[in-house]
């Protein structure tokens, strides 16, 4: 079964309440058992990290956005940044961590790779020509020659954020 397919079974299984998938009356489902739930978490955390193209539903800044449980990533075309809802206590807060390359070129075009199964809706407000519907999913988002002859690359899981330097041959 392809990486994809799991995700997409993960995500169904957690999305349709099992008395509904029985034909039975939609009531709470019970509470799952504790190694249960660190089977889903641990599941979850291996999904692949779903970046969308900013497509006016984030500040026009954000080229590329990847958002999951706590966190948030934004790709902008100077800087990633990651904001992390961080608990403190009985309270949470936010915590910002920005990353900037230096000398790199600040028109390196964004590009979304890796095309996920799926797409994402924004159906806020009353006025649906306010939606934003279609928002195609992306596995990786890649800078184009964000240095001479060398691209970056983000991609990742739910609880990891990876990069790679891909370097032209003869650089």
């Amino acid at each position: 079964m392809t990486h994809q397919k799991r995700a997409a079974r993960l995500l169904l299984s957690l999305a349709i309440p099992s008395a509904f998938l029985a034909g039975g009356p939609a009531t709470a489902a019970p509470a799952a058992a504790p190694d249960a739930k660190a089977a889903i978490a641990e599941q979850f955390a291996r999904l692949p990290m779903v970046f969308e193209a900013n497509q006016g539903q984030n500040d026009p800044a954000v080229r590329f956005q990847a958002r999951g449980i706590g966190y948030g990533f934004y790709l902008t075309a100077s800087e990633a940044v990651l904001n992390l809802d961080v608990a403190d206590g009985e309270k949470s807060r936010r915590s910002s961590l920005r990353t900037r390359l230096v000398g790199a070129n600040a028109n390196a075009a964004l590009v979304g790779e890796a095309k996920l199964p799926g797409t994402t809706n924004y159906l806020s407000g009353a006025k649906s020509a306010d939606w934003k519907t279609g928002i195609e999913q992306y596995g990786k988002v890649r800078y184009q020659g964000v240095y001479p002859g060398i691209d970056l690359i983000y991609y990742g899981t739910q609880n990891q954020i990876e990069f790679d330097y891909v370097v032209a041959p003869g650089r």
